[in-house]
């Protein structure tokens, strides 16, 4: 590589302008560029198709969830009580211990919230039905 001095030597650039072209080069931009006066049209319509869909899709599934889940209970919905009740009624060959295993430990919490009694009702109970109570209780 040829040594050289910033100082004393010009370097010249590789790049040339071509002869007459910034004289012409306003006419050819001024050609180029298309002056549009027009102001962008936005279709109303389109904006009210897109309301209107929005609109139709939130009712539809504002209609159709609350649907979706009463179909969904029904299809669930448990046996009445009576209906078990019957049903094992008629079953003599269940026994008590049978019974107790088909339970859950949610069938034994509901039926300790139903059954759970008070002293005070025991004692109301007691004394209404049996008149000779203080003398079983202190035998």
């Amino acid at each position: 590589m040829k040594d050289f001095n910033l100082n004393n030597e010009k370097i010249e650039s590789g790049f040339k302008v071509p002869e007459g072209y910034f004289e012409q080069f306003e006419s050819k931009m001024l050609n180029q560029l298309v002056v549009k006066n027009e102001p962008k049209v936005i279709s109303l319509w389109q904006n009210k198709r897109v309301w209107m869909t929005s609109i139709a899709a939130v009712l539809l599934i504002s209609i159709a969830l609350p649907v979706y889940f009463s179909m969904n209970d029904t299809n669930t919905s448990t046996v009445e009580d009576e209906t078990i009740e019957t049903y094992l009624a008629m079953q003599p060959t269940m026994t008590n211990y049978e019974i107790a295993t088909e339970l859950t430990n949610e069938d034994f919490a509901s039926l300790e919230e139903s059954l759970a009694l008070n002293n005070d009702a025991v004692e109301l109970y007691l004394e209404e039905n049996y008149q000779n109570v203080d003398l079983y209780l202190n035998e």
